[in-house]
Parts: C-alpha cells; structure tokens; sequence
C-alpha cells in the first residue's frame, strides 16, 4: 500500500521504528469499505424510520397507517419505490445530502435483469444476458426446443467422455443457474446438471447447450 495523494511525511531515517498511518476513514478498494458503507447507510436510514427486513437485511422498509416505502440496497446501488411519492422524494433529497446519489429515473435494467412495464405489470427477464450467451458458446443457429430436458435422457457420472476442458462446463451452469431467476422452468435441469460439476462429460455437456 502507498501513502494516499497529498499526505506527506518526514523522512523515515528519523525514527527508529517504521512510520504506520492510522486511516481515519474507508477508503474505496480496502476489504472492509463494503462492511463501512453498510453500517453508515443503515445508519441515516434509521434516522428517518426505516428497519431492515429480518428475512433479508437488504430489504429496508419504512410503513406508516396509510403508506409502505421500500428500499433494496446491493452495495452502493439502491431500487426506491412505494405508495408515498412524497416520502420517496424526501428520501432521495436526504441521501443525496449525505452522499451525492445519482438519480437514474425509472429502473430497467438492475443486476443483469431487465424491466419491461406492460399494462398487465412489470414483466423481467434478461434477453441481453441470454443473447450474449448464446453467441458466447456458438449456438446463434440452433433451432428451438419444446422442452429444456429431455424425458428420455438419462445422464450418469460416469458415462461418456471426460470434457478436456471442465472449466466450460462449469460456468455455463452457473449461468444458467443465473438466468433461473427468470425462468424457473429451468430449475430442475439446472439442478441435475449441477450434480455432475466435478467430472462433466460430454452427455453432460450436451444437455446443458440443449438448455441454451
């Protein structure tokens, strides 16, 4: 670690210890920044009568007798929404205060998953995602299946040939494993293929760009 920009100090040859700089506060990229920010943002929400979820502690959530306001936090970025658009609006002046927010409007895309706004709702998916893996594993021209899995498919450990490369395997089941928050119909092959992440094989391999 170097001394920070601006801060200077007298040559180490005067001491007959090596000099140690007690940091007053958090800075950006140190291990325990995200811990810091956490408590300090809990700590102006609560100020205003906000608690966090028990079930979730990213969950915050202030409930009056007339209105309910939400708060999802995932490190520095934060979904605000609610039937109070006053008591939103006063939040995002009182967070902007303390720590400069940046506004961006009405939220699409947040954590790889996007937001379309139909009559019927709000429908997520993640098209992008998909698309981009797609291309990412050479399956932009395979047809359509009717079904993510196979009902005559049998897959076992220790059938077929041994993938030279495991490490393909594994990360695109966990992808998949990603794209099951808006598809749950994928979870039951998702969680099949995931019992073979040790010694995938080709069968292995098969089902799950059958998936893709």
């Amino acid at each position: 670690m170097k001394l920070p920009q601006g801060l200077t100090v007298a040559s180490s040859s005067q001491f007959t210890s090596p000099l140690v700089c007690k940091l007053q506060k958090s800075f950006y990229g140190l291990k325990q920044v995200s811990r810091q920010w956490y408590a300090e943002l809990s700590q102006a929400l609560c100020t205003r009568g906000y608690t966090h979820s028990l079930n979730d502690y990213s969950l915050v959530i202030k409930r009056s007798e007339s209105s309910t306001v939400f708060l999802v936090v995932y490190v520095d970025d934060i979904i605000l929404t609610g039937d109070d658009p006053k008591e939103i609006n006063a939040l995002k002046m009182f967070l902007d205060d303390l720590f400069k927010v940046k506004d961006l409007g009405l939220l699409n895309y947040f954590l790889g998953i996007e937001l379309l706004y139909v009559d019927s709702g709000v429908l997520l998916h993640q098209r992008k995602f998909v698309s981009e893996l797609v291309v990412e594993y050479g399956c932009s021209d395979a047809s359509a299946v009717s079904s993510p899995f196979e009902l005559c498919v049998k897959l076992k450990s220790d059938v077929g040939v041994l993938l030279p490369n495991p490490d393909s395997y594994r990360s695109l089941v966990g992808k998949l494993n990603f794209l099951t928050h808006t598809r749950p119909d994928l979870c039951f092959v998702v969680q099949h293929l995931s019992q073979f992440l040790k010694t995938p094989r080709l069968p292995h391999m098969t089902v799950a760009l059958h998936v893709l």
